[in-house]
């Protein structure tokens, strides 16, 4: 099985085989909002446009860890909102794929405490969210519908 989605934003490849189960991740999910939730209860948010972006990359050295990374992109800015954060894949299907950090920091900081969980329809990433799990939170980045394409305009 073979499934593909590309555009310049975004890379999506999942592969499969009788043995071998692999999955590759290029992207970067522009958000336009987000909700910070703390033991299932929102607590933050929606902030009426706070930009952030969610760039996953697959290692180039080993196919199976993900460098997750998030910018608060305000403003026309790129500042790294969450370090890069080592991830592998725990589950995948064509409507979410599942990561949880691996590994530990330069600091020596676990990235156990982390996940990030990808909400997709027909090969278009439409939110993704991050967990810490370690503090109940998890946050939910979405992009707000622009106006004129609920109006058709």
């Amino acid at each position: 099985m073979t499934f593909s989605y590309s555009n310049p934003e975004k890379l999506l490849e999942f592969y499969s085989d009788q043995n071998k189960k692999s999955l590759e991740l290029n992207f970067i999910f522009h958000s336009s909002d987000h909700i910070r939730y703390q033991n299932g209860i929102p607590i933050s948010g929606p902030h009426g446009g706070a930009s952030r972006a969610i760039k996953v990359e697959t290692n180039l050295n080993n196919n199976e860890i993900y460098t997750v990374t998030i910018f608060n992109t305000d403003s026309n800015q790129n500042i790294v909102q969450m370090a890069p954060k080592q991830m592998k894949l725990l589950s995948y299907n064509s409507d979410t794929i599942e990561l949880k950090g691996y590994g530990r920091g330069l600091m020596g900081e676990p990235f156990e405490d982390y996940g990030l969980t990808i909400l997709q329809n027909d090969g278009k990433i439409e939110e993704c969210i991050l967990h810490i799990y370690s503090r109940s939170i998890y946050i939910q980045y979405f992009t707000l519908p622009n106006i004129q394409d609920l109006f058709g305009s």
